[in-house]
Formats: C-alpha cells, structure tokens, sequence
C-alpha cells in the first residue's frame, strides 16, 4: 500500500479485517462497540480521512463493478481479484467476477451488457492475442461503461489501465540469474499476450548486452547434449510449470555436472529437485489494485486527467531467492530429503497397518460395498436405506462429492470412479460418459431384469437409448442408464395474484394468444415508465421449446445439420424477444441486475414463493421447495395473528398453488420437454454386476413410492405414475400440480441426441443465442436472422471438424447417408 492512511493500511496495522474497519468508521452497529472505538481511534491518530469521492459515487445505480478475466484459475489473476474485492467492498460496493474463457462470443455478450448499465464500471484482465478478442477489446474501448485494464493490456488500442513495469521487472530478474554465474540462457515467455512479449524482447535485450549464449524455449530440441557439460544453465521464462515441463520432459538429457537456476514470476510452489537456484520475481497485485480502483473512482467522477487515463507501470514487489550453494549439497539435501520422506511414509504406513489391524472392516459382515455418485439431497437418505433394507446382502453409500462430470470422467478413467454413477443427462453427461467409456452397456441385462425403455412412458422410451454402430457396421440403438426421476415442464401459479387482480384461473387448452393476455393482466406497472411492476407475470419461459412448438428444431432428424434459420424458428425467436420488451410479462437480465442490488433478487422460485411473480414455468420438483415456502408462510401468518387478532387481511399471505399445461400455438399441437436424470454402471467396476440391482431398484414400486411422496418430479416405472400415488395428504392444495405432471406427459419432447457434435457444445451455442437475445432490447427479424445464421454455421462446422476427426463418427455419417440421411452442409469438404 502506498500509504498507511487507509482503510486497508488501518486493518494491516490492527490486524483485522478491511471490511470491519469500513463498517466502524461508518458507525455501522454490526461492529462491536469496543472494536469501533479501537478503529476510529488509530484512524484520527493517523489522521485518516475518508474516501469522499467514494462514498459519493456509492449511490450510483448499481453499486456494483465487474471483473472480466480469461482464467479465474491463474495465480495473478485470484491475487488481483483478491485485492480489488478489498478495495471496493470497502465502500459498499460488490465486485462480480465473470468469465470468457477466450471467446470472443462470450466477451463481445458481457462487453454489451455494461453498455446496457449492468455495472458501473468494469475491470478486465486481457488474455492471449486472438484476433477476435483484440477486434473487441478495440471496441471495449470506445465503451460508455469505463474500464480499466489490469495485468495484462491489449497492444495498440488506447485504454486505461494498470501493469507491472515488465522490462524492468525482466531486466532485474535475468540480472539476479546471471549474478549466479550463467553462461548459457534458455529464454521462455510465450508470445500469447503483450505482457510475454515484452518480457521476452527484455530479456533478450539483456542477454544481448551482456554477451550470454541463450536459446529460445521453443528450440530446446536443438540442444547440443554434449555440450552442456560443466555448463550454468538458467531457464528465465512467467510460468513455474513451464520450467517444471522442461526438468521433466528434457532435463535428464543433460549430464549431471550442470547446473540449473530458474527465473519466474509470481511463485514457485513445484518441486525443486534438480534445480540449484530459484529467483521469483514477485508483481505487486495489491498495489495495481489499488491504482486501477482510483483510476475507476476519477473516471467515475469525472477527473479525467493523467492520473486516470493511460496505462501505469508498477515496480515489481520483491524478489525471492531459494539457493542450492553448490551440485553436492543440492545432492546431498535430494538424499537427505528422500531419507526424511522415507522415514516419513514407513511411519505413516505402520500407522496404517496398525489401524487396518484395530478399526473393523466396512465389508466384515460379507457385505458388497456399491457407492452411488449422485448429490447430497436428503431424500437420498430414504432412497439408500430402503435398498439396503430390501438387499441385505449389499451396503449402498453415497458420495456426494464426486458427481461433477469432469471428476467422473477423470476418476473412473484413472480405476478411482464409484460404482454407479448419477446424475446422467441425454442432453449433456451422457454422451461425454459414452465417448470416454465409461459407461457399461446394459442393454441385454437390462431387458432380462426388467428395466429396459418398456418400463417407462412411451413418450420417454426412445430418449433411454443411444444410437451406436454395432461390430457389423450397423445402427443400433444401445443403453447405459436408467432414468432416477423424470419430468414435464407446465405452468404453476399463484392464486393469490390472480385474485388480487381479479383474473381467472388459466384452464383447459390454453393458447400463447390467451397466455400472453392473461400475463399482461397481473403484470402491473404503477407508473408507464417504471422499470419494475409490483408484480412480473410469468418467468422461466424456454426459448427452445418455443421453437418446437412453432415446429422449428435446431438439427435435423438425422443430427447431420444445423437447421436453426427456419422461418417457424424465427418466428418463435420474435416471440421470445416481445415477451421481454414488447409484453414486458418475463424479468429481463438487466432487471433482474437491478433488483440484485437493490437486494431484491433471490431466484425465480424465491420470487415466485413470494409472491411477486405469478406463473412460473415448472414442474413437480418444485414442490420440494414450494412445500417450505408454505410452511415458513404458515409460521409467519401465526406469529402475525397472534399479535395483531383480528386483523386477517394483513396478515401475511399463504402461497396457494395452480397448475395448467403450457400454451400451445393456434394450428399447431403442444410441446413441452422432458427432462431425466439417470444413473449408469461404472464400466470398471469390480462390482458391476451387482450393481445392476440398483437399476432394478429404480424401477421397483418401493423406489418409486419414494419419489412420490418426496415430490421429486415422477418415478421412472410407468406403473406408478397415478393420481392417487402423488398426493400426500400432509400437503394439501397440490391436486392441480399433480394432475398437470401427468396430463404433460404425452406432449414431451427434448433435443435428441447426435454424435456429430458434443451436446456441451451445442448447449452453449444455443445459450449464447439467447442471451443476445435477451440482452437486445432492439433486435429485427434480419437481427435475429443474422444471429441464427452465425449460431447455425458454427453448428455446422463443427459438425465438420468431428467428422474429419474422430474415424468412428466418420463411418456413423458414412452408414447414415447409406440410408439416406441428409448430408452435412460441407459434405464436399468432408469426402475430399
């Protein structure tokens, strides 16, 4: 910190943290007496004064600041984002941390949404030197929003912003390397972004003038083995692992009589084994933070002047050295270390043996141990312990931390993965399981036992299975999982709001025509100009479903082609953008920005349990959350009455539920989509076949009575899904919802499965499309064309690439065009 007359240089001094500190010298009662009267009395003896420029821009519209990063999982940028959190937390303000991952799609969608007040300002750590993403940092810069750069500033665009003095940083990292007398230089820092290249020139600059043979880290291979002998080597590049890849891939090439010492930035935390010398050169992350948080204050304020515009280069902070003095006690310290560790882990695994000896054996009774990789939901307690009461022989347990697809696929790749794995979605984790193998096809065992696609609702049957060539080189559909619960979106709705307004129930077959009338009519703005209603008509609306129901679809039946630019498609797209800007019915992104700060915002159930919005696009899970909202409500409307008798209309209100199946379009039939959550078997696991009675038990009548009484949307098994199996006499008024979940059925759809493209993949273009859409408040039918367009031909040319680079999805296009399937767009490129 540049002076300890500040909020921050008071918490260092005292000890405690920043934000305490802000909330004392504001006389916020949240801090104890005794602490505020510390504070502010080593704040006058400093003679602190407060921020005034900050506190009168804290009544700006949002109180909120963005921070734009590539990679939040990067040391500079968690140390920046660390100390900009401190910086602006200290005057009230919230710092929302987003990524773009390097997509300028992504970015050019974040970019526009500052552009439309979503913050009042926003920070941005550059990354890489992507054409595309320099294309909309260049119009970033012409922003209305202020930004100001850190770390890492685009080239030859005029922004404001903050960086570390990279040639001096470089200068004085290879000149402490070369004091431990070097005579032979391997020069790294990647040519990606601005920051490496500047440091790279530096360095060589350095090198050059101090007559130092040096190579650059990309010709490493070209190293004469033999002539490294006896030689000082230093390898000065930004990242610790790129040093660690060299010792690992190519050091033990070299002869043993030289040496190595390493020069980067930022820290060291790898092993150091082999390495005689290790000089870090540490940036100052606080102070950046602190100069381009005063450099958003004078913008914000308008004191444009040097101090807030340009780009401001901070000294590094310090440098730290770790030092091996000679090769035989770097030796001698390896050996010392490996006798230490030895010691160490024969301890431990005497230790070990000792408790193996004494601690009972889980699996002592004889019983086979299956884990279940699913989330930590309550009602999974019942499910767990009803199987294991009618399997004795077997002890089923959860794991709860495990479910995320990456450590699955990571985990069970490696032998490490649980027995069953759950939460498998067709349109997203498994087909990613699929292509790793690490699923196992149950298909045979699966008609034997009894849960086969049969077992559920025709509507669902064909989304169980997926599409394989057999070793004949035929299509055949195969399966991997069975559905845990499935599910039909319709519309809930609060009845008290319909009556508040004095607007019928929806029932029957409703249109969009009637929806959208009805959704006008408990939307109600005071005032023509406000921004909020008392009350928002419906929220949830899926914009895809909306093209299904205008029967547009996003591939075709084949998978082959993207088919996104359809007249019905745009159609449905026009009608998604009017609902929040013509209709006004459904909370816009910028709304729901607004009421985040304003602390207004808590979710579109939250909201919905509250009362404040009337018709949400749901289903029977919901009721899970529902049934709380109902009981805290009934605590809430006791309390009120016990203290005000008498006084029923102002008590606080009970959620009262209805339910109608979603509008459909005049000529068109309805659509609604399913969604399933499955669990599959562990290709390599030990225990696999039995593991195929839990499979069986997601169809039994027990398994799904628990999923009836706990709400958690519909039990797989066909038999089971009646009236008189949903309701739950402990949770009155539920009828309408329970009837909805099962009139919805034969209208569900979901996007089928295609193996030209990863449903992640195809996911996120279509979420990307109707973000635009949701963010442009002015967009025409061409708009919307234009949008479809380059959503469509990204579609397509991936479709291209995997078809050009997976062989066994190339033979899967080659049989399917056999049968006459319609080609892919670039269907030349491909049979080149």
């Amino acid at each position: 910190m540049s002076s300890n007359k500040t909020i921050y240089g008071i918490a260092e001094a005292l000890k405690i943290n920043a934000s305490t500190v802000s909330r004392a010298l504001r006389g916020d009662s949240r801090v104890n007496e005794k602490t505020r009267e510390r504070i502010c009395k080593y704040a006058e003896s400093i003679g602190y004064r407060p921020n005034l420029q900050a506190r009168n821009l804290a009544s700006g519209r949002t109180s909120t600041f963005w921070l734009l990063v590539s990679d939040i999982f990067r040391q500079p940028e968690q140390q920046l984002a660390r100390h900009l959190h401190e910086f602006v937390e200290m005057d009230d303000y919230d710092l929302m941390i987003l990524t773009y991952h390097n997509d300028p799609v992504v970015l050019k969608r974040l970019l526009s949404r500052l552009d439309q007040n979503a913050a009042d300002g926003a920070f941005i750590i550059a990354s890489g030197d992507d054409a595309e993403i320099k294309e909309e940092f260049a119009g970033a810069s012409k922003s209305k929003c202020p930004l100001v750069f850190l770390d890492q500033i685009p080239d030859d665009i005029e922004v404001t912003g903050v960086t570390t003095d990279n040639p001096l940083a470089t200068r004085d990292l290879a000149k402490r390397c070369l004091d431990c007398g070097i005579d032979f230089v391997i020069a790294g820092f990647g040519q990606n972004s601005p920051s490496e290249m500047e440091r790279r020139q530096e360095l060589l600059k350095t090198l050059g003038d101090a007559g130092i043979e040096h190579i650059l880290s990309e010709d490493v291979d070209s190293l004469n083995i033999e002539g490294m002998k006896n030689r000082h080597i230093a390898y000065i590049t930004s990242s610790e692992n790129e040093v660690g890849n060299f010792v690992t891939k190519y050091y033990a090439r070299f002869p043993s009589k030289c040496s190595l010492t390493v020069g980067v930035f930022d820290q060291w935390s790898i092993d150091r084994q082999y390495i005689d010398n290790i000089i870090v050169c540490k940036q100052n992350h606080l102070h950046m933070a602190e100069l381009a948080y005063q450099k958003m204050l004078r913008i914000l304020e308008g004191s444009i002047d040097e101090k807030s515009t340009g780009i401001t280069k901070v000294r590094p902070e310090r440098y730290n050295y770790v030092k091996y003095t000679t090769i035989k006690e770097r030796s001698h310290g390896t050996m010392t270390m490996r006798w230490t560790m030895a010691l160490i882990y024969g301890g431990l695994a005497l230790l070990s043996l000792i408790a193996w000896l004494l601690t009972p054996g889980i699996n002592t009774d004889g019983k086979t141990q299956l884990t279940w990789l699913t989330d930590g939901n309550p009602q999974r307690d019942e499910q767990v312990g009803k199987f294991n009461q009618m399997h004795p022989d077997f002890n089923l347990v959860i794991d709860p931390d495990n479910s995320g697809s990456m450590k699955v696929v990571t985990q069970s790749s490696a032998g490490m993965g649980g027995d069953i794995i759950g939460h498998v979605s067709p349109v997203s984790t498994l087909q990613t399981y699929t292509d790793a193998g690490i699923l196992w096809d149950i298909t045979e065992q699966a008609k034997k036992m009894g849960f086969s696609p049969e077992v559920l609702p025709k509507h669902l049957r064909k989304y169980l299975t997926i599409k394989e060539l057999d070793k004949n080189g035929n299509i055949v559909d195969r399966q991997y999982t069975f559905p845990c619960n499935t599910s039909n979106t319709y519309i809930i709705y609060n009845k008290n709001i319909f009556d508040k307004y004095g607007v019928p129930y929806p029932k029957g077959d409703i249109t969009w025509d009637e929806f959208l009338e009805m959704c006008r009519k408990v939307t109600v703005y005071k005032n023509k100009d406000d921004v909020y209603p008392e009350k928002f008509g419906t929220t949830g609306t899926n914009m895809e479903l909306l093209i299904w129901q205008k029967g547009g679809k996003v591939i075709n039946k084949d998978g082959t082609r993207c088919i996104l630019t359809s007249e019905e498609t745009l159609d449905a797209l026009e009608l998604y953008h009017d609902i929040f800007y013509k209709y006004r019915i459904q909370p816009t992104k910028r709304q729901q920005t607004g009421m985040q700060a304003q602390g207004g915002w808590g979710g579109n159930m939250s909201l919905f349990g509250a009362g404040e919005i009337a018709t949400i696009w749901g289903a029977r899970w919901m009721l899970i959350q529902f049934r709380r909202f109902i009981s805290e409500q009934k605590k809430a409307r006791a309390r009120f009455l016990k203290e005000n008798p008498g006084k029923e209309n102002e008590a606080p209100e009970i959620l009262r539920l209805g339910a109608c199946l979603v509008p459909r379009f005049k000529d068109r039939p309805r659509v609604t989509n399913i969604s399933i959550r499955s669990a599959g078997i562990n290709a390599d696991s030990k225990n696999r076949e039995q593991a195929l009675q839990f499979l069986k038990y997601l169809a039994s009548k027990e398994y799904c009575d628990i999923i009836n009484k706990g709400s958690d949307s519909k039990p797989p098994n066909k038999k089971y899904i009646t009236i008189d199996e949903f309701i739950n006499p402990n949770f009155p008024g539920e009828e309408e919802v329970h009837e909805m979940s099962i009139k919805s059925i034969p209208y569900g759809y979901m996007r089928p499965l295609t193996p030209f493209i990863s449903s992640s993949k195809l996911a996120r273009i279509i979420k990307n499309l109707k973000e635009k859409i949701e963010a442009d408040e002015v967009m025409s039918r061409e708009d919307l064309r234009d949008a479809c367009n380059r959503a469509s031909e990204e579609i397509d040319l991936e479709i291209v690439r995997n078809i050009k680079r997976v062989p066994k999805i190339r033979k899967f296009y080659d049989k399917l065009l056999e049968q006459g399937a319609e080609p892919i767009k670039y269907h030349e490129e491909v049979s080149k």
